[in-house]
């Protein structure tokens, strides 16, 4: 792997970790400490989520655990990130999003192989981080893949 990938997937970890600190501050802005637990218990567990679910089902967990969920500016701005999220831990976004045609442009040769790897490695990487920042690898034991 090539030394101005893995900088563009750090890159693109450290954009998705400035949001999750960004949420996180913003959820926790309540005098109430249960209501500020409960917050954070519903994004965190939203963001597990997006690391593993398909759309259908990320869609479906907003409007249950979001009563706001279409007419909140900071609410729809969480999901549409959280979509992003899904969509690179599931490898599931188009060749031409913005993110992977910077990505592939690092490639020399870029086959669908070299290409897949890429998302792989950006998927792997973001997955981790999540579920690292979650403390779901202590929760739940799991072993992120290295």
């Amino acid at each position: 792997m090539n030394t101005e990938l893995q900088v563009k997937i750090a890159f693109q970890k450290n954009k998705i970790e400035q949001f999750i600190n960004q949420m996180r501050k913003i959820l926790s802005t309540t005098p109430d400490a249960i209501e500020k637990e409960n917050r954070l218990e519903v994004f965190d567990t939203l963001l597990l989520l997006a690391t593993y679910a398909d759309s259908e089902e990320l869609e479906k967990e907003f409007q249950r655990s979001l009563p706001q969920y279409e007419t909140d500016n900071t609410i729809n701005y969480m999901c549409r990130q959280l979509r992003e999220i899904n969509g690179f831990c599931k490898c599931s976004l188009s060749d031409e999003h913005e993110v992977y045609q910077d990505l592939f442009t690092t490639i020399t040769l870029p086959s669908t192989r070299a290409k897949h790897s890429a998302r792989e490695l950006l998927s792997e990487t973001i997955s981790k981080m999540i579920i690292e920042t979650t403390n779901a690898a202590h929760t739940y034991q799991i072993t992120p893949s290295r």
